[in-house]
């Protein structure tokens, strides 16, 4: 079963300094909990491939990310492999609301294989929630 998690906010920050902690995923671990170490093997941009090491219940595991989407100052999209199984989808947008920016952030998942769905769903989804809220709270 595909679910879906939206998490908005809003932040006294410019959208430029938001959209540069967003991009800059080699500093991913200084705020985001539980990502280790973010490995580039080309530049960050539209389609290119790059991994994250994130501990899942202690241990360290290297995910995939591909930049699906990057629309400057305004949206970035990453589709990422679940080391368990399934795919996740990660959409950051930006949105000036009157004097505040405002940050949306929606993650579609599916967990396969399906017999695992039960249990894994939704541990996934409360440690998603987690490190996107305390990403936010830290950068700003």
């Amino acid at each position: 079963m595909v679910r879906t998690i939206f998490l908005t906010t809003s932040t006294h920050l410019s959208q430029e300094e938001v959209w540069k902690y967003i991009i800059n995923v080699t500093n991913y671990p200084e705020f985001v909990p539980f990502v280790k170490a973010v490995q580039l093997s080309e530049p960050f941009a539209e389609g290119s491939v790059w991994h994250d090491v994130t501990t899942i219940l202690g241990v360290p595991l290297r995910i995939k990310h591909v930049n699906e989407r990057i629309s400057h100052l305004k949206k970035v999209i990453f589709l990422i492999d679940l080391p368990f199984g399934g795919s996740m989808k990660q959409s950051y947008t930006l949105s000036q609301q009157d004097k505040k920016l405002q940050v949306t952030c929606c993650i579609t998942f599916e967990v396969r294989p399906s017999v695992i769905e039960p249990l894994v769903t939704p541990l996934l989804e409360k440690r998603l929630k987690y490190m996107i809220t305390t990403a936010l709270e830290k950068i700003q």
